[in-house]
């Protein structure tokens, strides 16, 4: 037992005399802050420990709290019954009331065994978590204190402890979720913010097979969506972003200003830009991870963990939110032969989570030698990472650019993280003379949200032709196109004619154009006013990346070739739509699923 194990041992064993000798409720206060000093010794280094300090009614009647330490007020009895619950939650939602920020401060209501923390949301007190002091669970006792305390500097990060301190039940989440809740209020019923939450949905839907996102959870993912960039940026440059980089970490200009690209986007989570809440939740975040973590030290998928952690459990057993662990993503891929002797070996994951597979194969090629650029080029060409999930690309982009870690500061050169948002089983299909990949708009819905009619004839679809997707500068530079002559500002004669000129600059032939007037069309009716966001563009640089990602992983030999995926369980629900999808594929389209393939693993001649 470690140092911190002996003292907690040692203060339960004083606790459990107290109790024999029928102590009062002082004593037992002074024995737990006592036990605090010796467990966490830098703590009268910080901020002192104010007794029965007297709080004024400002808003209700007022009290002495038992212990002032920080944001943390306690409320000690001498054991925690029904009547001393209900008593002593009384006097925590005067004392949080009564303060000049109340929101600011967690109660914490304790016997000295048992410690249960509240927080005031919509002006009720409400239970934020439990914890029971114990010898048979000395880690967690430790972390739980200390992430109230934050005390602890520079550990090395692991998932459990960056889900206990970042995850639904921390004092920083709550926090965090407080400020997103009133940037949410302000946001709602903005049109382009809606688009992103209703476009959000519908790629649940296609991971779930049905409709399953509401406000709080898309809350909850923004949190983490900005969490992870936040961590990204520290992890790539040592310091905490200043004021300037703050929007620029929502937005993704300050990434690509470090040469970080297809990171962050105009994503669903963008919504949270240009609100104060936001950059003081990021301001935050950098402050608390900086403190507390040496980021040198990340050797596993940190991400994972704190995504399981903020969705309910009841929740992630319907919906099937269970990731790969990473112990067994190693052994699948060593089983595999990965990375072999062979050069440049490549790998695919076409659902790839969270990116535990990405992850682990860094790991794996760094272990084989690989190291400083060549490990960064290895991974832009041959590794690759596809999922329909919005969330779980943002976390498998951020684990990705972890894994690579200094080599990835070290390199001089621009690297596109190779993490794509996409249904890896919406294949091209022929219309007319041409291939080409549909992406479906729900106008009907759309023009609900946004108040504006929807035209005769309206385009219920994108449609990208293959033959210019096979090429992403190409692509890239149509879609630069379309949106620049989708502004209202643009006459629809100029947005015509400039379009098809700037196509023909780019190499794309007249035969070709009229699939891109359609999409004219349809961008342009999204981005009338009321817009309904520039979102489209991320989801339409996206979609076709899983038939690109035969481009970004070749090799000569099949041997070196390596297909890796591992799908969510999904416990006693079914997946309806999804399944049907599957269906469908694989009896009409079994021949193109075929070709698709061989094309992946570089197979086809």
């Amino acid at each position: 037992m470690d140092d911190f194990g002996e003292t907690l041992q040692r203060y339960l064993e004083r606790l459990t005399e107290l109790r024999r000798r029928r102590a009062s409720e002082a004593s037992i206060r002074n024995e737990f802050l006592r036990f605090l000093q010796e467990a966490f010794p830098r703590l009268s280094l910080s901020e002192p420990t104010e007794l029965e300090r007297f709080v004024p009614g400002l808003r209700v009647q007022g009290g002495s709290v038992d212990a002032l330490y920080g944001d943390l007020i306690f409320e000690f009895k001498r054991k925690l019954d029904d009547a001393s619950r209900r008593d002593g939650e009384n006097q925590l939602w005067r004392y949080l009331t009564n303060q000049e920020t109340p929101y600011r401060f967690f109660g914490i209501l304790t016997d000295g065994e048992t410690l249960v923390a509240y927080a005031l949301r919509d002006e009720h007190l409400a239970k934020v978590d439990e914890l029971k002091l114990s010898v048979e669970a000395v880690e967690k006792c430790r972390l739980w204190l200390d992430c109230y305390l934050f005390h602890e500097r520079q550990r090395a990060p692991t998932a459990d402890d960056i889900t206990l301190r970042f995850g639904q039940h921390s004092p920083t989440f709550w926090h965090s979720f407080r400020l997103l809740r009133s940037a949410w209020q302000s946001a709602r019923n903005d049109p382009s913010v809606q688009t992103k939450f209703a476009e959000w949905q519908s790629l649940l839907a296609i991971v779930y097979g049905s409709t399953v996102g509401d406000e709080n959870l898309f809350l909850r993912h923004t949190y983490l969506a900005l969490f992870a960039r936040v961590l990204a940026y520290l992890s790539l440059n040592r310091k905490s972003p200043n004021d300037d980089e703050l929007a620029g970490l929502v937005s993704g200009e300050t990434f690509e200003n470090t040469g970080l690209d297809n990171f962050v986007a105009d994503d669903f989570f963008a919504w949270s830009r240009d609100y104060p809440e936001t950059e003081d939740l990021q301001r935050a975040l950098a402050t608390r991870l900086t403190t507390a973590y040496d980021l040198d030290a990340i050797n596993e998928d940190l991400l994972k963990g704190l995504y399981q952690g903020l969705v309910d459990p009841e929740t992630r057993h319907d919906l099937g939110e269970f990731y790969t662990p990473d112990w067994l993503a190693e052994i699948t891929l060593r089983e595999a032969g990965f990375p072999g002797s062979c050069p440049q070996p490549s790998l695919l994951d076409p659902a790839c989570g969270s990116g535990t597979f990405l992850f682990t194969a860094i790991r794996l090629l760094r272990e084989a030698g690989y190291k400083d650029a060549q490990l960064v080029e290895s991974c832009a060409s041959h590794l690759a990472g596809v999922d329909v999930h919005p969330l779980a690309v943002t976390i498998a982009r951020t684990n990705l650019v972890l894994a690579l870690g200094n080599d990835l500061r070290g390199y001089n050169k621009r690297f596109a993280v190779p993490v794509y948002l996409a249904d890896s089983l919406n294949l091209p299909e022929n219309l007319g003379q041409q291939e080409v990949l549909s992406v479906p708009v729900d106008t009907e819905n759309l023009s609900k949200i946004a108040g504006k009619e929807t035209p005769k004839n309206l385009p219920q679809a994108f449609h990208i032709p293959a033959a210019v997707a096979a090429h992403p500068e190409r692509l890239s530079g149509a879609l630069n196109a379309l949106q620049e002559f989708a502004k209202h500002e643009v006459s629809e004669q100029d947005a015509a004619n400039g379009l098809s000129t700037r196509l023909r600059e780019l190499g794309i032939s007249q035969n070709q154009q009229w699939s891109w007037q359609n999409n004219l069309r349809l961008m342009r009716w999204l981005l009338q006013p009321p817009a309904t966001d520039t979102v489209w563009r991320f989801i339409l640089q996206n979609a076709y990346r899983p038939a690109l990602a035969r481009l970004s992983i070749r090799c000569h030999e099949a041997a070196n070739q390596f297909v890796a995926a591992a799908t969510p369980k999904t416990l006693n629900q079914p997946i309806g739509s999804l399944r049907q999808k599957v269906r469908e594929t694989l009896t009409s389209q079994v021949s193109q699923i075929d070709r698709l393939v061989a094309e992946l693993l570089g197979l086809s001649s």
